[in-house]
């Protein structure tokens, strides 16, 4: 995987006091003139007092700024000093996003700090303990689980603007990815990059109405396993790992929400040398912790990922479940009942997409159903593998057929005990000469959006 990409935020277990310390330094007003008549420490108090009325602490995302003197404020009013003073060690982390002020609180195995939200100015008390939690209430012992969470002190990256956070093992350096190579015909999405070694975890996230590109890049060869679940927001998902003579070469987990596309893969990036990647059971683990740290910030909007599109719902593919997907209204959409009579026998159920002349066939049935999936007429041999798409939840290998370089069909399918899909697109021959037959970057952008759209549902 290259990683040459333009680099907003670099942090690591180091540099997140060093971002701290050149805040600090580059906010510090210019030296006043000592009175003469004044004493030196009530001097240095004087100017101490000055210094923090003018610092200032900047969320990177958002560019959102906070006084040191604010976030005194605040966190004066808050929960914090109901557990100790504060003290005058402080820091400011702009990647966050927070002002942290150490609290005077006595608590073996841990140095805890009020953290203020620059950007909604909420308040809360990281204790940063190393496997001792702190004292609680006889309120909060009854409610609370007596067992320490084994990531709370783990760094956190959070944002507003795209309204998800998650924790990060300190052993992990981050990097926030912006203004990257465009992945094929598409710019690329947003993205952060964890790195420890040679493995990369890459989380990519857009919103619908944005046109970046998501998903795997060029990995190497192997075989996908479903490997468990994984939860992420709160939604369980299929865990895939790429193997390749028994080592685990990939792992990758990704979903759609109303406002929110999340992709996320570890990799072993070794360069050329492919045969000695492996990803080991400790990465695993790592991945797995990340992914289940994952929460929503900020206030979800309730936002169509397909507005003005039509929906497709199928009749019941099996008992209480029926297939749907979405599609742009001005597609003129036909559907075949599953045992009509074709030359090579009942056909399953379709659903047929036209526009102008392209046209995308859904073909559909229940694994037991004796129906005839009705083939496209191209010889197996022109088949060719061309990197994969989010289908039914999952990622799917996609299949086409290039002839003297324009790419005339694309095929994807999914199997599993419910429900057996065939789904191709191509352009109609009677309408289009042979020779002109062609599926351009837009369409081929459109037919992926569709098929990420797919899903079975309680009718």
């Amino acid at each position: 995987m290259n990683t040459q990409h333009s680099i907003i935020v670099k942090l690591s277990v180091i540099t997140v006091a060093l971002l701290g310390t050149l805040v600090l330094a580059a906010c510090s007003p210019e030296e006043a003139a000592e009175p003469a008549a004044q004493q030196p420490a009530v001097a240095e108090q004087q100017a101490a007092a000055e210094q923090r009325a003018v610092e200032v602490c900047a969320d990177e995302e958002s560019g959102t700024q906070m006084t040191y003197e604010e976030a005194i404020a605040i966190a004066e009013a808050g929960p914090c000093t109901d557990q100790g003073p504060l003290k005058e060690t402080y820091t400011c982390n702009g990647t966050t996003g927070t002002w942290w002020i150490d609290l005077d609180i006595d608590q073996p195995g841990c140095a805890p700090a009020c953290v203020i939200n620059i950007v909604d100015k909420t308040v809360e008390i990281n204790w940063r303990c190393t496997g001792v939690l702190p004292e609680t209430s006889s309120a909060e012992a009854a409610s609370a689980d007596a067992t320490p969470d084994p990531i709370a002190d783990w760094p956190k990256y959070a944002s507003q603007a795209d309204g998800f956070a998650f924790r990060y093992p300190p052993t992990w350096s981050i990097e926030l990815l912006t203004d990257r190579p465009a992945a094929g015909d598409a710019p690329a999405a947003r993205a952060v990059l964890l790195t420890q070694g040679t493995l990369q975890l890459l989380i990519e996230f857009k919103r619908p109405d944005e046109t970046t590109a998501i998903g795997p890049g060029s990995l190497p060869a192997g075989t996908v396993e479903e490997r468990g679940s994984v939860i992420l927001f709160e939604r369980e998902l299929p865990k895939h790992v790429l193997v390749d003579e028994g080592k685990d070469k990939a792992i990758f987990v990704g979903d759609r929400y109303p406002d929110l596309e999340v992709y996320i893969q570890l990799v072993d990036d070794v360069g050329e040398e492919t045969a000695s990647a492996e990803i080991p059971a400790a990465a695993h683990a790592d991945f797995d912790q990340i992914i289940a740290s994952f929460t929503r910030t900020g206030t979800q909007a309730e936002q169509d990922a397909y507005p003005g599109w039509a929906t497709y719902t199928s009749s019941e593919v099996a008992p209480g479940v029926a297939l749907t997907f979405r599609y742009r209204s001005d597609w003129t959409l036909t559907e075949t009942q599953a045992g009509t009579e074709t030359p090579t026998g009942p056909s399953t159920a379709m659903a047929v997409l036209q526009r102008e002349a392209y046209v995308l066939r859904v073909q559909y049935k229940a694994p037991a159903d004796e129906t005839t999936m009705v083939a496209a007429d191209v010889p197996d041999s022109l088949l060719m593998e061309a990197g994969t798409a989010w289908f039914m939840g999952q990622q799917v290998p996609r299949l086409v057929i290039v002839d003297e370089e324009r790419l005339t069909h694309i095929f994807v399918s999914h199997t599993d005990d419910t429900l057996l899909i065939n789904v191709d697109l191509s352009q109609d021959p009677t309408i289009i000469a042979e020779e002109k037959l062609d599926l351009p970057v837009g369409i081929r952008n459109e037919m992926d959006k569709i098929l990420a759209s797919f899903k079975l549902v309680t009718p």
